[in-house]
This record gives C-alpha cells, sequence and structure tokens, in this order.
C-alpha cells in the first residue's frame, strides 16, 4: 500500500498459511480470506458482520483522521529501538504532517495520555451501544467475529503501550468491558 508515501509502506498483520503457502496482509483480507479458504470454521465475516463493521469503523475513526489515535503512536513509539524509532517517526511524519509533529513534540507524557484517553471515551460509548444490543458476550452474539478481533486489538495495544496507572482509564470503562472482551479473546493471540 502507498498510504500517501512515496515508497510502499508494508502493514501488519500478515499471515502465511502453512497449508496453501499463501500471504496475505492487512487484517480486513486475511478475515476474507479465511472464511474463503476454510469455509468450514467459524465465519469472521457472517452475515451482518460488514453493517457492524461500518458502525464500529464510525465509532474509531481511522489514525489519519484522529489525533487521539496518533497519540497512542506516539507513545507507542517510545519502546522501539533507536534506529526503528527514528524510521517510525520519520515515516509518520510524512504521513501526518505538522499533527504528527506536533504532537510527537509533546514532552508531557501524561498530559497526552490523559488527552488521548479523553478524546476516545465517545467511540468506546459508541461501541458499548452495539454491544449492548447483542445477547451474547460478542457483538454479532456468542460467536466472536472479525469486529471483536479489532475492538481487542485496539485493548491490547493500550495494554502494551501504557503502564498500568494510565491504562486504568481505557479499561476501565463500561465496567471492564472491553478488558473481558480482550481476555476471552486471548487463546486466539498468538505472537
Amino acid at each position: 500500500k502507498s498510504k500517501g508515501l512515496k515508497t510502499n509502506t508494508y502493514t501488519l498483520p500478515a499471515i502465511e498459511d502453512p497449508s496453501t503457502g499463501v500471504v496475505v496482509a492487512d487484517s480486513f483480507e486475511i478475515a476474507k480470506y479465511l472464511d474463503r479458504t476454510y469455509p468450514e470454521t467459524p465465519k469472521l465475516l457472517p452475515p451482518g458482520a460488514l453493517q457492524v463493521l461500518k458502525q464500529a469503523g464510525d465509532a474509531f475513526p481511522t489514525s489519519s483522521a484522529n489525533d487521539a489515535m496518533i497519540i497512542f503512536m506516539v507513545i507507542g513509539a517510545e519502546k522501539l529501538n533507536p534506529v526503528s524509532k527514528e524510521y517510525y517517526h520519520r515515516t509518520r511524519e510524512a504521513r501526518f504532517g505538522e499533527r504528527w509533529t506536533r504532537l510527537a513534540g509533546l514532552d508531557n507524557r501524561e498530559q497526552l495520555v490523559e488527552q488521548g484517553t479523553e478524546s476516545t471515551k465517545a467511540g468506546w460509548n459508541k461501541l458499548s451501544e452495539l454491544y449492548d444490543n447483542t445477547p451474547g458476550t460478542f457483538v454479532l452474539g456468542d460467536a466472536p467475529c472479525f469486529v471483536d478481533f479489532v475492538v481487542a486489538s485496539r485493548i491490547r495495544f493500550a495494554l502494551n503501550t501504557l503502564n498500568v496507572v494510565e491504562v486504568g482509564g481505557i479499561t476501565s470503562l463500561d465496567g471492564g468491558r472491553w478488558t473481558r472482551l480482550q481476555a476471552s479473546l486471548d487463546k486466539y493471540f498468538q505472537y
């Protein structure tokens, strides 16, 4: 994908299917591939999933439209080694321009985390409404779908990026619903 940069950007996640040798990048493309290639397994994109995915996407605008996501990307970059951190900052500055420069230049981590957490609360509330309208643990009922994995990935990112005190602003939302959702999908996350 070019993502507006002069060179291609290679995205994660990516998989290499050991059964077919096929390599697929981008989480949505992976979900489509798995559903198509393994029709006998539970569906990541069952009927209704695309509509819910759109609603979930509306709750959290893409990172290029959202200062909160940039804030968490800036904080996440702190964990990178120096060479990776330099590359990450350089490519994100090319992608996001002045907003990246402004947010990456802030020295007050506490203020950054507070601003990022506060600006995502409305999105979490919208997601909560989607989950409130289902009888099961997951957004479409009792079986997880692609949307649940996207939501759990956001929580996992926060858990891996923020310290224990900082992450509490997100994990305590909705009575801990999002932490429980992420934990219920832990068996699917492999590193």
